[in-house]
């Protein structure tokens, strides 16, 4: 049976030189720059409040708790801490990384770190792992499967929060070679965990070249065109004039000025894009022209009725332009918009 102790009044609290503590453990932890200074002053105002936790090994103190408040001590180049005691070997001290701190700040990607950690390195099965940190089965398979398939750039970029922690499992789902790709994307277009996890979901469900090439390429554009047809919701507009409105109004609003965003380009693109040379494929997208012209006219007239009949004084002045042409079928010219919806 494993000896698994939390910590009491009974773990002896000892004053430790911070020379004396080791910290090989420090890389199953994300420490934040906003983090330590927070912490650092903490410490200027109040002093130390909490001891860190240590597990001895010899002669031998591994830090497991108290990784900000030893940081935070090194920039005020104090002489120690107030340090306890944990009565239980190193394998169980990691354990206590976790339980001393699920309440609070303890991230996924640190989650499955130490996952890893105890099964890799200390050899205890999924059961006995799960047994040890009050969790199922389940939780801890799902965390050693990502964790085994995220690239080591990918990980590190996550712990030190270049790339938000929500998106780790949805990075797990693609190729390492591909997971750079995204690392670089998600950070210079400073993508969102929603964002991220939608994309990578049409990247992987994407069944041509084309299609991912332009997810890369233009990521929020591809996401726009994705809220848009409706699929996961259309983004409200939060316009101060327009928050009283009902929700339903506001999304039509929205649906209207990405039409018009996504019938600009396509007379923008046209010229440069459509290169037919086959006649009968010549004659499907003419075909193709004239029934979304067809729908588009028809949008546009329900939608002057509604306005017609919805009371407003502007109903009369309103003009929209029916000769706009609207999303052909780019999947069969190169450059496929509509199939990542």
């Amino acid at each position: 049976m494993m000896k698994m102790l939390a910590t009491d009044n009974n773990s002896p609290v000892i004053q430790l030189p911070l020379s004396k503590l080791d910290l090989r453990l420090k890389r199953l932890r994300s420490a934040s720059k906003p983090g330590i200074e927070e912490m650092k002053l903490s410490f200027e105002n109040y002093g130390q409040i909490t001891p860190v936790i240590v597990v001895a090994e010899g002669p031998v103190y591994i830090l497991v708790d108290g990784f900000k408040r030893y940081m935070a001590a090194e920039l005020l180049k104090m002489n120690g801490l107030s340090t306890m005691v944990l009565d239980c070997d190193r394998a169980i001290g990691k354990a206590h990384m976790y339980l001393l701190n699920k309440s609070s700040d303890f991230n996924f990607i640190e989650e499955c770190l130490l996952v890893l950690e105890l099964v890799e390195k200390e050899g205890f099965n999924q059961v006995e792992v799960a047994s040890i940190l009050g969790k199922h089965k389940s939780w801890v398979n799902r965390r050693l499967q990502i964790i085994r398939s995220l690239s080591e750039q990918v990980i590190e970029d996550i712990k030190l929060g270049l790339l938000p922690g929500g998106s780790a499992a949805s990075l797990a789902r693609l190729p390492c070679e591909t997971q750079a790709d995204f690392d670089r994307l998600i950070q210079s277009y400073n993508l969102k965990p929603q964002e991220c996890n939608r994309l990578i979901d049409l990247w992987c469900k994407a069944d041509d070249v084309n299609t991912k090439e332009f997810l890369m390429k233009l990521p929020k554009k591809a996401l726009e065109i994705y809220r848009v047809a409706g699929k996961g919701g259309v983004d409200v507009d939060s316009d101060s004039q327009y928050e009283k409105l009902p929700r339903r109004t506001r999304i039509w609003f929205t649906l209207l000025e990405s039409l018009g965003r996504v019938a600009r380009s396509l007379g923008k693109h046209s010229q440069k894009w459509l290169n037919v040379s086959d006649e009968k494929i010549h004659g499907d997208f003419c075909k193709k022209l004239e029934e979304v012209e067809d729908d588009c006219q028809q949008a546009f007239s329900e939608a002057r009725k509604a306005l017609s009949g919805s009371g407003s004084p502007i109903s009369a002045n309103v003009k929209v332009n029916e000769n706009v042409n609207v999303s052909v079928s780019e999947k069969k010219i190169g450059m496929d918009e509509s199939a990542i919806i």
